[in-house]
């Protein structure tokens, strides 16, 4: 179950007047008025918010019930909204390969193959000491470019 005052703290966020989206580093460009936060996204146009569970499981949380719409048994993490999917970046069993999924809004179900990115050999993406990295999320249109 979802942390309740996160959750209070999520629908207060969605009622915000200005949907700007802020990324753990710089401004993110999101489109359909999505809200980029450390630990999830709201989805504002679905009314969910998608967040990493206390499994470190991404779930899909209905904002106005709290109830959940889904939950996906992987560590990912949500970084944008792309049409009818969901844009969420794992690791891999290298610690310089990105994962990135793309599962359905409505159900959690990957609607493509994964992408995997492999990053320069001294990248952690699990941030190993002296090895991490900051990356932005862009999207226009639809492609997402990580900068």
């Amino acid at each position: 179950m979802p942390n309740l005052s996160l959750l209070l703290s999520l629908r207060m966020a969605a009622v915000l007047p200005a949907m700007s989206c802020v990324s753990q580093n710089t401004s993110t460009v999101c489109p359909r008025h999505s809200f980029v936060f450390d630990g999830g996204l709201i989805d504002e146009s679905t009314e969910t918010t998608f967040l990493i569970n206390n499994r470190r499981h991404l779930e899909a949380v209905e904002l106005r019930t709290g109830r959940t719409r889904w939950i996906r048994n992987q560590d990912l993490k949500p970084i944008a909204v792309v049409a009818k999917n969901l844009i969420a970046l794992g690791s891999s069993s290298r610690p310089n390969e990105l994962v990135v999924q793309f599962p359905a809004l409505a159900t959690g179900k990957s609607t493509t193959e994964a992408k995997h990115i492999v990053l320069d050999s001294w990248v952690d993406v699990n941030g190993a000491q002296g090895k991490d990295f900051e990356y932005d999320v862009s999207v226009v249109g639809q492609k997402v470019r990580l900068t």
